[in-house]
């Protein structure tokens, strides 16, 4: 819950025992909501900003006041934000959208208790005392790599079928230590397994697996001046199909500091949602672990980028993907190690 408290919350009603329990709420548990009274036909107004500008909404009315407000902004449970209503009285505290990814059950349960009122969660997985995988991805910093898969995953689970569970080396086997999972130690054996099944981890198996892909591969760079976005995605794109791995699996990109500024790279590092490093002449000379190139080496006073640039910022992590070059662009694939 604290993170919830940092985000941007919105608390509305119509009556007068509503603005009252309202501002008990904004006393009581989110010190820093805007609370805002719905006058005569301002609804659909009104949800459509609160959709585009906050990460909660906690209305204080009647359920289908609320529904005919939202019901033109829905867009998709990873986008929408929390919506919370609550009847003015204070008896009912309903988790009505985004339960798990907004934290609309997590804030419905937390008001209940602030406000002695009765939470109501209709979420199957919390009703059936199954863990929410999604919640679990996201405040583990996983990726999700099907939502179709996964929502049939979920049907099944909630079913009861055991659902085999592969994790890389290291991969924190924790939250499928109980049901519905069955992990297994063999990746052979996790490939005969039928879907739904989950992998963990950097690499790709299949298309009927559902991947939690996780931020861990670094890029190391080498690339002539005036590269585009274009060449350095496609020619990494291909890189990264032939070895099985995600590409959105990539969390830092790393090249040499003489190649600060340089447009394309950039917009292909924003494109990726990593984080840039630039490392020095001098910061590259000392590490002495990898094959030089002469050419490399006369135009740029060190012998090799690409690898020794994935290995710094992957603080020493494995490699993964040694160096490839392709035309002007040469890279190599670390996996981070977590000092």
């Amino acid at each position: 819950m604290p993170e919830m408290l940092d985000k941007k919350i919105i608390i509305t009603y119509i009556t007068k025992s509503g603005e009252k329990l309202a501002k008990i709420i904004k006393d009581r548990v989110f010190k820093n909501a805007t609370l805002k009274k719905l006058g005569s036909g301002q609804h659909e107004v009104f949800f459509e900003e609160a959709f585009r500008n906050y990460d909660a909404v906690i209305a204080i009315m009647a359920v289908g006041i609320v529904v005919r407000g939202i019901s033109k902004y829905l867009k998709d449970k990873t986008t929408d934000p929390a919506v919370i209503v609550i009847d003015e009285k204070g008896k009912f505290v309903i988790s009505l959208l985004s339960g798990h990814l907004g934290g609309a059950n997590e804030i419905t349960e937390f008001i209940s208790k602030r406000i002695k009122a009765l939470p109501v969660i209709t979420t199957s997985s919390d009703l059936n005392n199954y863990p929410a995988i999604d919640v679990y991805a996201k405040r583990s910093g996983y990726i999700i790599s099907d939502k179709n898969l996964y929502k049939k995953l979920v049907m099944e689970m909630l079913d009861g079928k055991k659902i085999p569970v592969y994790l890389e080396d290291d991969e924190d086997d924790s939250f499928f230590q109980n049901n519905p999972f069955k992990i297994l130690k063999d990746i052979n054996e996790f490939k005969k397994r039928r879907s739904p099944k989950i992998y963990v981890g950097v690499r790709k198996t299949d298309s009927q697996t559902l991947h939690l892909i996780s931020k861990k591969l670094v890029l190391g760079m080498g690339f002539h001046r005036g590269i585009d976005e274009k060449s350095l995605f496609e020619f990494t794109s291909g890189v990264f199909t032939a070895h099985s791995l995600w590409l959105s699996a990539v969390s830092k990109i790393a090249t040499i500091d003489k190649r600060k500024g340089e447009a394309g790279f950039e917009r292909f590092a924003k494109k990726l949602k990593a984080e840039v490093f630039y490392f020095s002449e001098g910061e590259l000379k000392e590490v002495k672990l990898f094959e030089e190139s002469k050419k490399v080496l006369k135009y740029h006073n060190v012998g090799n980028i690409s690898e020794t640039c994935a290995y710094l910022a992957g603080n020493g992590g494995k490699i993964l993907v040694p160096k490839i070059r392709g035309g002007n662009i040469t890279i190599c694939v670390s996996k981070e190690r977590y000092l």
